[in-house]
């Protein structure tokens, strides 16, 4: 799980609203849900490939194990591990 800060989510978010691809709501006081809208999910079905292509080119540059190892590094830093 990564924590950021409430108005940092809520200003990341708002271009998503803008576009039509996510919509977020209340819940109770501060906390909102956020939900990928019908075009969201168009949106993301298309980016997949793209994301998997660029992935594959990635490991074509710096071979597949450096690759996964670089992948491993970010994500203890992004978990504070």
């Amino acid at each position: 799980m990564t924590l950021c800060k409430r108005t940092t989510l809520v200003r990341a978010l708002k271009p998503l609203q803008a576009a039509g691809w996510v919509v977020a709501g209340r819940t109770s006081g501060r906390a909102f849900d956020v939900t990928l809208s019908p075009s969201g999910v168009a949106k993301v079905s298309e980016a997949v490939p793209l994301w998997e292509n660029a992935q594959a080119a990635f490991e074509r540059e710096v071979g597949q194990d450096r690759a996964v190892r670089m992948r491993d590094e970010i994500l203890e830093l992004n978990l504070g591990g």
